[in-house]
Parts: C-alpha cells; sequence; structure tokens
C-alpha cells in the first residue's frame, strides 16, 4: 500500500455529539473545514494514536460488522463472487457500515473514502443511515476459460 487518504465529508456542520455518540471507543475523530470550502471533512483514526497528517490512516472497522444489513443483501453476493476470484480485499465492508452508521447518527448524507496509490479505491455516499451510491475498484475478473 502507498499514499493512503481516508475522509468522510458532510455539507453540513455535524453535531459533535452525535459524532462521538456514533463512533466506538475504538476510533477516534477531528473535524476540519477548509477555507472557502461549503464542506466539513472528518478524520476518524485509531484511538490513541498520533496523527502526524489528518486523512492518512485507515480506521479500525472491528467494532462494526463485516455482514452488511438486510437491504444490502446483493452486495454481499457481489462480495462472495468477488471473493472467490480473491478480489474482495478492496472491498471494505466494516468502513461501508461506519460510512452507515455516520450518516444514520447525524442523519446527513455522508460521503466516505478511502483510497491508496495501489489498489484501493472505495467510496461510497448514504443520507440518514441509507446506502446511496458506492464506487469499489476490486481488479478485473478474469474470463472463464472454456474446458
Amino acid at each position: 500500500m502507498g499514499y493512503l487518504v481516508v475522509a468522510h465529508i458532510t455539507k453540513t456542520a455535524p453535531d459533535t455529539a452525535q459524532l462521538s455518540a456514533a463512533l466506538p471507543s475504538s476510533i477516534a475523530w477531528s473535524l476540519h473545514q477548509g477555507d472557502g470550502a461549503s464542506a466539513f471533512y472528518i478524520d476518524t483514526f485509531k484511538a490513541g494514536r498520533k496523527q502526524d497528517w489528518p486523512f492518512t490512516s485507515m480506521p479500525p472497522t472491528k467494532d462494526f460488522p463485516l455482514e452488511l444489513g438486510p437491504d444490502l443483501l446483493p452486495l454481499e453476493a457481489i462480495y462472495r463472487t468477488l471473493e472467490e476470484a480473491q478480489l474482495a480485499n478492496s472491498f471494505e465492508r466494516g468502513f461501508l457500515n461506519l460510512n452507515l452508521a455516520l450518516s444514520k447518527a447525524l442523519q446527513v448524507s455522508v460521503c466516505s473514502l478511502c483510497s491508496d496509490d495501489d489498489s484501493l479505491d472505495f467510496v461510497c455516499q448514504s443520507e440518514c443511515g441509507r446506502l446511496q451510491r458506492l464506487h469499489c475498484e476490486c481488479g478485473e475478473l478474469a474470463p472463464q476459460k472454456p474446458y
């Protein structure tokens, strides 16, 4: 893995009490807003870890289930197909559940992304706990060879 960028973005200022309540104690956070930007950037990272640079570490998602909710069962089938093809590493189900938890707790639209310069490219956007968009690059499925 090379350079990593991880962020959660909202258009409105999140309620910090709701933000703290949405995250388990294993995940710390910081809130940023760029000059002139009409967005708020949430950096999530391992609690107790010193952050030299924001948005550069994957938060621990062990406190979020890997299984997706019943409304996302089609994505579980896709994950199983990717797993069989050994391409499932980039399909970040725990990170997706973190995004869903943030948007549900904050009751706003949250866009979460994690990307590096190797093979990780995962972006999801949910509103009030419901997935709206998902982009995941997992490599290419090899065509089946005829027997």
